[in-house]
């Protein structure tokens, strides 16, 4: 009967590399549903993070700020809406996005 042993009860048993493979293909299936809902989290956010990306540049242009250069001059920009958070927010922001690439 190939590898499968015989217990003292007469059925066969499983070998540890039959568990171990029926262990593997259960995982797999698991690992799948994970990895589509990464992709979903990953598609969602995105699409938050243009969302306010855009309404963050159609405000600033309708303020007539568009000579942005600097990282400093990004960082003012919301000081209008957040006051003097504003750059703490922005820190927070690139703190984050650093994190996220692991910079």
């Amino acid at each position: 009967m190939g590898d499968v042993a015989h217990a003292g009860s007469g059925r066969p048993t499983r070998t540890a590399a039959q568990e171990a493979d029926r262990g593997a293909r259960a995982g797999t299936a698991a690992f799948e549903h994970i990895g589509l809902d990464t992709w979903i989290g990953m598609a969602l956010s995105n699409l938050v993070a243009l969302v306010i990306m855009l309404t963050a540049g159609a405000t600033l242009h309708v303020a007539g700020k568009t000579d942005i250069d600097i990282s400093q001059m990004a960082a003012e920009a919301p000081r209008p809406l957040a006051g003097e958070l504003a750059l703490h927010i922005f820190a927070l922001g690139v703190g984050g996005l650093c994190r996220v690439c692991r910079w």
